[in-house]
């Protein structure tokens, strides 16, 4: 299998390429970063091939692949939807398809993704036929098969993984505990409480950013000609002060889904469009898309 790791490339001396070409040689699996360099330029190190420059990733994708995972609750039409995406990131677009199944049961859709940071293990939240409570799973991207963890016992909404690989769940207004923050044992789904989330109504979704070490939280909805009742806002979650953040820039509906990408977030609305947000709160728009996404998630 072909690996491939995202660095930033300078301009390599005699010493820095003989080292490269060493460790590339002997067919290490994983080659550390070399230190923090001016030039944005991007290179794409393969086991076995060698130094591919990459002219097509900016410098927000580094450690990533170029295209983020999606999940769903419903099609156009509103029906329940068991496929994994793969989205363009710079248009919205759906680059590739996969159904999801998980043995002896009926997935309806999905409502959360999230990505291990030291595993690359995908979660998922998936609604199942017949079962109230969401189901914590993960999810081989490449064939599509899911593999339980256990039902979570209420209706979450969004999924991120921060330092140390813990877990973190939010649920949504229609759970029998709304609107709050949980940690998942990742051994067998059960929630343990953390916070209360009262900002915001329609709509919860959170991201972590690893640069600065905050959960991020997005909920509300704004209708045309009505009030604006969407927050954004950062968790420590330390000291579990929240902090609001306003928003600015290009309107969005109702926030659906969420992740880090770089030093922003790529957000997806229930409109079926997809933005990027700074931690500021400046709201880009980028794209529309095909479905409306309740999770977004890059591959490691």
């Amino acid at each position: 299998m072909i690996q491939e790791l995202f660095l930033r490339r300078p301009t390599l001396g005699p010493v820095v390429a003989l080292f490269l070409g060493v460790v590339l040689a002997l067919g290490f699996e994983t080659v550390m970063p070399p230190p923090v360099i001016a030039d944005q330029t991007l290179v794409r190190f393969k086991r076995g091939i060698g130094v591919d420059p990459v002219s097509d990733v900016t410098a927000n994708e580094i450690g990533k692949t170029t295209a983020p995972f999606s999940i769903s609750p419903f099609d156009d039409q509103g029906n329940p939807t068991d496929l994994l995406r793969q989205i363009d990131p710079t248009t919205g677009s759906t680059i590739s398809t996969v159904t999801i199944t998980l043995a002896g049961k009926t997935v309806l859709g999905g409502t959360g993704l999230a990505t291990n940071p030291s595993t690359g293990d995908l979660f998922a939240i998936l609604k199942l036929k017949g079962q109230m409570g969401r189901e914590l799973v993960t999810i081989d991207p490449a064939t599509g098969g899911a593999t339980s963890i256990g039902d979570t016992g209420d209706k979450f909404s969004g999924l991120a993984f921060a330092s140390g690989e813990t877990l973190y769940g939010v649920t949504g207004d229609g759970a029998s505990t709304s609107e709050t923050l949980f940690i998942f044992n990742q051994v067998d789904a059960t929630p343990k409480f953390v916070t209360t989330l009262g900002n915001g109504d329609d709509g919860e979704t959170i991201a972590f950013n690893p640069v600065d070490g905050l959960i991020y939280h997005a909920s509300g909805i704004f209708e045309s000609g009505g009030p604006d009742g969407r927050v954004f806002e950062s968790i420590d979650p330390v000291t579990l002060n929240v902090t609001d953040i306003p928003l600015s820039g290009e309107s969005y509906r109702e926030a659906t889904g969420l992740t880090h990408e770089g030093t922003d977030f790529l957000l997806a609305d229930r409109d079926k469009r997809l933005f990027r947000i700074t931690t500021d709160g400046v709201v880009t728009f980028i794209g529309n898309m095909d479905h409306t996404s309740k999770g977004l998630a890059f591959e490691i």
